[in-house]
């Protein structure tokens, strides 16, 4: 969706919709097919740095980083999902990924100041990327697919648990992540 227009349909409450992103993903929108209007979907107050913004099973999820206190070794990601009637978000999932840290410490970058007291082994940032939030039938059954330096991993929002999926090697490049999704249709 880099750069222009991106589309996704989806289907809430018996009504199709289409959710995308316009001018460059900052304003994110969607379009209601039944009415033919555009809507801009409202922000989480408070909070930017949206780091996935995707559908699963037609509800729309946010995940935002939760910033931990300088110097603290800490995780968390806050899963948003949009109600019913798009007039906002709400707080689905706390992602508490502590232990994926400790599991995979690959993850974990430093960054050494020069000049300062700080001790340069403090983490400061985490190299990941959330792929996608995928809703099972039943809410434990949801989990996000994460990106990790050489690996892909399943992590379960609901047990916290996690495994490794894929094995990534050598380091793959990644632009941008699409789900597949199997369809009848031939071309």
């Amino acid at each position: 969706m880099e750069g222009g227009e991106g589309w996704q349909e989806t289907k809430t409450g018996g009504r199709r919709r289409r959710i995308g992103i316009l001018g460059g993903g900052s304003n994110p929108c969607y379009f209601k097919i039944d009415t033919e209007e555009l809507k801009f979907l409202p922000s989480v107050v408070g909070v930017n740095g949206t780091i996935y913004f995707g559908e699963s099973r037609g509800h729309l999820h946010l995940v935002l980083r939760k910033w931990a206190d300088r110097g603290e070794r800490h995780l968390q990601l806050n899963v948003y999902e949009m109600l019913n009637d798009y007039s906002g978000w709400f707080l689905k999932y706390r992602v508490e990924l502590d232990e994926l840290l400790n599991a995979y410490p690959q993850m974990i970058q430093t960054i050494k100041v020069i000049g300062r007291d700080q001790d340069p082994s403090i983490p400061q940032l985490y190299n990941y990327s959330v792929l996608d939030v995928v809703r099972g039938e039943e809410d434990d059954e949801t989990f996000m697919a994460i990106f990790i330096p050489g690996k892909i991993i399943k992590s379960n929002v609901y047990d916290k648990s996690f495994k490794q999926i894929f094995n990534l090697s050598p380091i793959i490049y990644k632009s941008q992540v699409h789900r597949f999704i199997e369809t009848l249709v031939s071309f």
